[in-house]
């Protein structure tokens, strides 16, 4: 059993893409335009966090072992970087989108449980992720740096993680441990950041979604060993909470590794 305790504090200034993004999509049609944000300030975040380690050996025999790691986390950051409107110039009055800053503290807490449980013939494992945020109340919009405006915050889907992630993964090994088979179950709820639909109403970025994969392996010998993979297995559409754009659909894989 190791208990921990820790404390941090960051400083990271924007990106090159954050500060100096420009331009829009490839083509004649009108379409979303970037601009600019030299004024960006730099990030600058505290963090707590307590948990824990848990190792155990031989829990119901000799052979199994158990794996575990509980963690509660306080993250709050001030300037935090979104995308947002970017007044382009005081002349033209035209907005486009870019990077600014939060106004402010947002401040996220969070619990993460992961663990696992493998007796030899058999392995069970999961993780659960939890994750609140609090925003502030105006966000900068304007890239002279003095502007903000009351309102909700405006961010991709990669700047904010989901409030909840839950995965399960379990499997069975056979032929004295040469099969491998296993499955995974992921449930991810929708990301914590909205944006503007059609109608001008403020919706969640994501869908929440659930997905299945399969995997397994097969060990001829030391030297060849075959392993296959089908993702995604109920063919969902769906955006993955780190990003922007649907996922993959129903994927099968397959690779041999043999040493000479």
């Amino acid at each position: 059993f190791h208990p921990y305790v820790s404390y941090s504090q960051s400083y990271r200034p924007a990106t090159v893409t954050e500060a100096f993004l420009s331009g829009g999509p490839p083509g004649d049609s009108v379409g979303t335009n970037y601009a600019p944000n030299v004024h960006l300030r730099p990030e600058r975040a505290r963090t707590f966090e307590i948990g824990a380690n848990v190792t155990v050996d031989g829990l119901l025999h000799d052979d199994d072992r158990l794996r575990m790691k509980v963690a509660a986390f306080q993250r709050d950051i001030d300037d935090y970087v979104v995308i947002g409107d970017v007044l382009a110039d005081d002349v033209s009055d035209v907005v486009y989108l870019g990077f600014v800053n939060v106004d402010g503290t947002t401040r996220m807490r969070g619990v993460e449980l992961e663990g696992t449980y493998d007796a030899g013939r058999f392995w069970v494992g999961g993780a659960f992720t939890w994750l609140t945020t609090e925003w502030p109340q105006s966000t900068e919009v304007f890239s002279n740096g003095t502007t903000t405006t009351s309102g909700d915050i405006f961010a991709t889907a990669g700047n904010v993680p989901p409030k909840l992630k839950v995965l399960v993964d379990g499997g069975v090994r056979l032929f004295d441990e040469s099969l491998s088979v296993g499955a995974r179950v992921s449930h991810v709820t929708p990301t914590l950041s909205r944006e503007l639909d059609t109608e001008g109403n403020l919706v969640e970025r994501t869908e929440p979604y659930t997905t299945l994969d399969l995997y397994g392996s097969y060990r001829f010998s030391d030297a060849a060993m075959l392993r296959v993979a089908v993702t995604n297995v109920t063919d969902i559409n769906y955006v993955p909470a780190s990003g922007s754009y649907s996922a993959p659909g129903r994927t099968f894989t397959a690779s041999l590794k043999m040493k000479f």
